[in-house]
């Protein structure tokens, strides 16, 4: 699948659980989707596209939110990596 198909899928999956298309949801979701490896969450919180647009808490929200509807486990204990 490439970058563009997950993306795809993971807005339309955002969307039908009621989330809404927001800026900061699609950059989180564009990231995320171009990664093929786990990634430290530091690393997306200091991306620059992100950083220089969204604060911290913004991005941890919607990570805590895509973490809820199962579309990324977040090891928090173990790594810091989604």
């Amino acid at each position: 699948m490439t970058a563009a198909e997950k993306l795809d899928w993971a807005i339309k999956t955002c969307r039908k659980a009621g989330l809404r298309r927001t800026h900061s949801l699609t950059l989180v979701l564009k990231r995320l989707a171009e990664q093929d490896l786990p990634i430290p969450v530091a690393d997306l919180v200091a991306d620059p596209d992100l950083k220089d647009s969204h604060d911290k808490a913004t991005v941890y929200r919607i990570l805590g939110r895509l973490d809820e509807l199962g579309l990324v486990e977040i090891d928090v204990e173990r790594t810091g990596h989604l």
